[in-house]
Order: C-alpha cells, then structure tokens, then sequence
C-alpha cells in the first residue's frame, strides 16, 4: 500500500500537466513556454534533494557484506523473476505513456475535440490512474484481494475500458473511458515492485528493482514510439488496438508471474 502512495505522487504531477499545457496554449502561448514553466518548477525539486537526501544509509540498515563476491548485477539480470517483472514493466510503461501522449492528439484530430476540452479529458486520465494509486490498493488490503487478482482485475477492466474508448463514438464515452483506464492502471507498477521480494533473495533485491525502473524506462520510451509510427502511417485509429494488444501481452507475462510466485511459495 505505501508503494502505491509513493507512486500516487507521480500522478499529482501528470495530472496538473495537461491541464497546466493545454491552458497556456489556449491562451496563444507556444510550447516553450509550457516547458519554461517545468523548468521552472524543477529548481525548488532540485534544492530539496540537495538539502533533504540522505548522504548515507539510515542507522541499522544491514551493509553488503565486504567478502561476499558474488555477482550480484549478473545474478538479478539472469533471475527469471527479475526478468518476468522487468518484462511486465517495460510494456506497462509503454502503454500508460503511450495513453497519455497520444490520446491529446487522437481526440483533437481524430475525434475533432477542442484543445482546451482535450487536455481536460487527458487529464481526467491522469486523474484516474492518481486515484487509482490512492484508493485501489488500500481498498483490495481491506477486502482481502491479493496483488496477484488485483492486477488481474485491473487488466480486465482495461480491455474494457479500451474497448468503449475505441468502439464508442464521442467525447463523454472517451472521457469515462480514459478515465476508468487510469484507475485500472495506476497500481500495476507498484504492485509489481511490490511482489519481486516474494520471488527473489533478498541480495539481489535492490539490483533487481533499478533493473525494472531502468527497463521501464526503456518500454516508455520505445512503445509510445512505436505508437506513433503506427499512427503515422495508418492513422490515429491504432492507437487503441495497440493499446489492446500490449495488455494481452500483459496479461500472459502476470499470468507467468503469478506461476513463478506459486511455485517460490511452494
């Protein structure tokens, strides 16, 4: 639950974004002037980290032992669970910034949206992948729901949700949509951090949880890529069916996941 708050935080500021970009370039002003603001904001982020970030590790936390000389980088990299999670991260990414820089243009030049109406139907997206951080995750530890039928849930629900953006004609049934598909998605990621300690020991965790972020990163960048020149060369309408197929990917590697952690348990 606390990884999901963490990364509930994220979608504050991707939330605030759209709608931050798409006012400024109501208002005549170009794009640079939405990235100023950006940098901007950045600077009291870099003086918090400078002021505020631990210089060493918090008292009682146990040091890597000095004569164990295993390696531990190769270890996470050949792990099967490390590679299932980073597998699994790497197409999330993908698809949750794939929905979030090309839907603005879907919905301006394929469903003939104002710009201003866009980048408020993006931002109900932001909205419902922030509040889907904030709420999903404590709802399921209440009801008793494990991450494992969690995620599985939340996959469902986003091929629905995919289905009615694409299928349904009109902003309102868009703007539920995306809507719903950030709430369905917001938990995944810190669901699938969450579960790598229960498949992986214990010193390969750290390595093994900056190889999903940096994989991930890797999926944001080619998949939304990918999207785009999809959408070049056949139109703005792939998008969704992309989206669509990228979850079916999803949903084989969780079911692989959720395989590798039964068979740790056992």
């Amino acid at each position: 639950m606390l990884l999901n708050l963490l990364h509930a935080f994220y979608g504050v500021g991707a939330l605030v974004g759209p709608v931050l970009a798409a006012g400024l370039l109501d208002a005549g002003l170009s794009w640079g002037a939405a990235y100023l603001v950006l940098a901007a904001a950045s600077v009291p982020l870099i003086v918090g980290f400078a002021v505020r970030y631990p210089a060493r590790s918090p008292s009682g936390e146990a040091e890597p032992d000095p004569g164990d000389r295993t390696p531990i980088f190769g270890g996470a990299v050949r792990h099967r669970a490390v590679q299932l999670c980073g597998l699994f991260l790497a197409v999330y990414v993908g698809v949750e910034i794939g929905l979030g820089n090309w839907t603005y243009s879907l919905l301006v030049e394929d469903r003939a949206l104002g710009a201003l109406l866009a980048g408020w139907v993006v931002s109900g997206y932001w909205f419902g992948f922030t509040a889907g951080r904030f709420v999903l995750s404590p709802l399921a530890e209440r009801f008793g729901v494990g991450p494992v039928a969690l995620v599985r849930g939340c996959l469902a629900v986003v091929v629905g949700a995919g289905l009615v953006v694409w299928l349904v004609p009109g902003a309102v049934a868009a703007a539920a949509g995306l809507v719903v598909l950030g709430v369905a998605l917001g938990p995944l990621y810190p669901l699938t951090v969450a579960v790598l300690p229960s498949m992986a020991p214990g010193r390969l965790v750290p390595t093994g949880i900056g190889l999903l972020v940096g994989v991930s990163v890797i999926g944001g960048a080619l998949f939304p890529w990918l999207a785009g020149t999809l959408a070049e060369s056949a139109g703005l309408g792939t998008l969704l069916p992309f989206v669509l197929c990228l979850t079916a990917v999803l949903m084989v590697t969780w079911w692989r996941v959720s395989a590798r952690m039964r068979v740790t348990a056992t």
